[in-house]
């Protein structure tokens, strides 16, 4: 289900134009990030539950996911235009610290 939301606002934010929808293509990105946060919740919850030591395709997917949602954090704080390197930090460490 999360994955077809992804799917569907990055169809949509590909077909926009920042430059005149740059509010829209800021909540799209988000919405973007924040599914892949969830997909990232669901897949730890499992991996928690299952209490052994991971698979390596699980521990690739984790990390996938967490790549993705950091990437997509930094593309809505490159559009606010006031990114800086202590936001940047910040954000790393709460992404990482969730995995």
């Amino acid at each position: 289900m999360h994955k077809r939301r992804v799917n569907a606002l990055r169809g949509v934010l590909g077909e926009l134009n920042p430059r005149h929808y740059l509010l829209v293509c800021r909540q799209l990105t988000y919405e973007i990030a924040e599914a892949y946060g969830e997909m990232l919740d669901i897949k730890m919850a499992i991996v928690e539950e299952q209490q052994t030591t991971p698979s390596p395709h699980a521990v690739r997917k984790i990390n996938l996911l967490c790549a993705k949602c950091i990437r997509n954090f930094e593309l809505f704080l490159d559009s606010l235009g006031r990114r800086t390197a202590r936001c940047h930090n910040s954000l790393t460490m709460i992404i990482f610290v969730r995995c």
